[in-house]
């Protein structure tokens, strides 16, 4: 069984998942490096907020000089790990240009894992990839879509997990591969809970791809309503968010 890896950048997460996979007998036949889309300001000031909220600023780690040698110190390692990766699974590197969707020539015969690519698709897009784009959506779907649904379904008490779905040109509303699911009872802060989300997505993939790949889907229809993706969670949600789940434990 042969995939290939869509991503916007080479980190250590990514690294990780080629080994998970590949531990299950899956090849990796290409990593695509695709270009990093442009965030729009207001989800690019969210995210810096966020950060703000769920870091401990008293925290070493967080001195901006550390910071700098930290970042140089994570690069030169990346290059070496990557490397080496690169050399043990034997896979091949595409970079994209950003122009690669009006690129006729540009076709992707693999099914294809979608690591990290914020933003909706386009038909274009979507068309290069022949045999499916699978995404791990932070949320249970179809019930929580789209930007912060992690947050929304536990700010509301809803279910709480990931789910593996194949792409389509809405907002996560393609067919369900899966869903991926965790309790209260795993975290004590909602800065535990985006991690543990993280990890799950990540530890998820590999079983996603093999249900893919016998069609065995949870829901190829899933029901689709206005009301599941309910957008941008305001700073005043996230901080009572932060505050709630402070006091149950």
């Amino acid at each position: 069984m042969q995939i290939s890896i869509l991503t916007v950048d080479l980190d250590f997460n990514l690294f990780m998942l080629i080994r998970k996979i590949s531990q299950k007998n899956i090849s990796i036949s290409n990593i695509i490096v695709a270009p990093k889309k442009k965030l729009h300001p207001i989800r690019k000031k969210q995210i810096k907020i966020k950060r703000t909220i769920f870091t401990n600023h008293n925290n070493y780690f967080n001195n901006i000089f550390f910071k700098i040698i930290t970042r140089k110190v994570k690069l030169f390692l990346k290059h070496i790990i990557f490397f080496i990766i690169k050399f043990k699974y034997k896979f091949t590197v595409i970079y994209l240009d950003k122009n690669f969707e009006n690129n006729k020539n540009i076709q992707f015969n693999n099914t294809t894992l979608m690591y990290s690519y914020e933003g909706i698709v386009s038909q274009k897009f979507l068309t290069k990839f022949k045999n499916g784009l699978i995404n791990i959506h932070p949320a249970i779907l179809p019930e929580f879509r789209g930007l912060d649904a992690g947050l929304w379904a536990l700010y509301e008490g809803g279910k709480l997990g990931v789910s593996a779905y194949l792409l389509d040109e809405g907002i996560d509303t393609g067919p369900i591969i899966k869903n991926y699911k965790v309790n209260k009872s795993q975290f004590k802060s909602v800065h535990e809970y985006i991690k543990l989300l993280k990890d799950l997505k990540l530890n998820s993939y590999p079983d996603a791809i093999k249900k893919y790949k016998s069609n065995n889907f949870k829901n190829y229809n899933p029901k689709i309503k206005k009301y599941q993706n309910r957008g941008l969670m305001s700073l005043k949600r996230i901080k009572e968010l932060v505050k709630k789940i402070h006091k149950e434990n």
